[in-house]
C-alpha cells in the first residue's frame, strides 16, 4: 500500500509555500499567496486523511474476520482436548495414589506424633514436596504450642513466687511506714507549734508595716491625683489644639481636590472636543463607527489612528 500523494510529492508542496509572510497590511500579494499556499495545503490534508481512513477501515476488517475464524475453529477443537486431558489426568492422579499407598503408614504415623490426624485420601493425594512442606508446617506449629504451654507453666510458678515474695516484703514495708509515721507526725507537730508563734510574730510585724505603708501610699496618691490633673488639662489642651489643625488641613485639602478635579473635568472635555472635532474634519462621527466602517486604534500612549474598512469576503 502505498500514499497518495508520495512523500516526495508532499515535501515539494510543503517546500513551496515554508517562509510564506505578510509584510503588512498594505501587502495584498503577499496577503493572496499565503492564502492560495494555505488553501492548497488544507486540500492535500484533508485527501491524505481520507485515503488513510480508507485503508484502516478495510484492514480492521480483515483482523476482524481472520480472529473470527479463528474462535469459530477453537471451540470445536478445544472442548475435546480439554475432555481428554481430563481423563488422563484422572487416571495418572489414581495410579499416584496407588504408588503412595505404601508410604500411607507411615505418614499417618508421623502426623499421629504431632497429634494430628488426616483423612487417607488426603494424605494418598498429596506428593512427597506437598506432604513434607504439610507435616513440617504442621510440626511447627505443634512444637511452638508445646514451648508455649510450658512457658506459660514457667510464667505461673514464677508469679506465684513472686505473688509471695510481695506479700512479705509489703508486710514488713506497712511496719516501717507505721514507725516513720509516728516519729514523723511528733516532729510535725513541734514544727507546727513553732511555726505558729513564729506566724503570729510576722503577722504583728505586717500590720504595724502596713499602716505605715498606707499612710505612705495615701500621701503619694494625693501627689499623684494633682499631677493626673494637671496632665490632663494639658492633654485637653493638645487635642484642641490637634483636632483644629486636623480641621484646618482637611479643609486644605478639600479645596484642593476640587481645583484638581475641575483641572481633570476641564482637560476631559478639552480632549473630547479635540476628538470630536478631528473626526468632523474627516467626514465622519460616532455613529459612523459604530457602523464597523471605520475603526479608531491608538498606535501609542498618546496618538489615535483611523482606519476606513474598504471590503470584507466571507470564505
Amino acid at each position: 500500500m502505498v500514499f497518495n500523494p508520495s512523500v516526495v510529492e508532499a515535501t515539494k508542496i510543503a517546500e513551496k509555500y515554508k517562509g510564506l509572510t505578510i509584510k503588512g497590511l498594505g501587502d495584498k500579494e503577499g496577503y493572496k499567496a499565503v492564502y492560495d499556499g494555505q488553501q492548497e495545503l488544507k486540500k492535500l490534508r484533508v485527501d491524505i486523511t481520507k485515503f488513510g481512513k480508507k485503508e484502516r477501515e478495510e484492514a480492521l476488517a480483515y483482523q476482524k474476520e481472520v480472529i473470527r475464524q479463528e474462535k469459530e475453529l477453537l471451540a470445536v477443537i478445544v472442548p475435546v482436548e480439554d475432555a481428554l486431558k481430563f481423563e488422563r489426568d484422572k487416571i495418572d492422579e489414581e495410579k499416584k495414589k496407588e504408588e503412595r499407598r505404601v508410604l500411607l503408614p507411615s505418614r499417618v504415623k508421623m502426623l499421629e506424633e504431632i497429634g494430628l490426624k488426616v483423612d487417607d485420601d488426603i494424605l494418598l493425594s498429596m506428593d512427597e514436596k506437598e506432604f513434607s512442606e504439610t507435616y513440617n508446617e504442621r510440626k511447627m506449629t505443634f512444637l511452638e504450642e508445646q514451648e508455649r504451654k510450658r512457658k506459660e507453666e514457667e510464667d505461673a510458678k514464677r508469679r506465684a513466687e513472686e505473688l509471695e515474695k510481695a506479700k512479705t516484703e509489703a508486710a514488713e514495708k506497712a511496719k516501717k511506714e507505721a514507725e516513720a509515721k509516728a516519729e514523723r507526725e511528733k516532729k510535725e507537730e513541734a514544727e507546727r507549734v513553732e511555726k505558729e508563734k513564729k506566724e503570729a510574730e510576722r503577722k504583728k510585724e505586717e500590720e504595724l508595716k502596713k499602716k505605715e505603708e498606707e499612710k505612705i501610699e495615701a500621701i503619694k496618691k494625693a501627689e499623684r491625683e494633682k499631677q493626673e490633673e494637671i496632665n490632663r488639662i494639658k492633654r485637653e489642651q493638645e487635642e484642641k489644639e490637634r483636632v483644629a489643625k486636623e480641621e484646618k488641613d482637611r479643609l486644605e485639602l478639600e479645596a484642593k481636590e476640587k481645583e484638581r478635579l475641575k483641572k481633570e473635568e476641564q482637560i476631559k472635555t478639552e480632549k473630547n472636543k479635540k476628538y470630536q472635532d478631528w473626526l468632523k474634519e474627516n467626514g465622519i462621527d460616532e455613529t459612523s463607527i459604530k457602523s464597523g466602517n471605520y475603526r479608531v486604534e491608538k498606535i501609542d500612549g498618546k496618538t489615535l489612528a483611523l482606519w476606513k474598512i474598504i471590503d470584507t469576503l466571507t470564505l
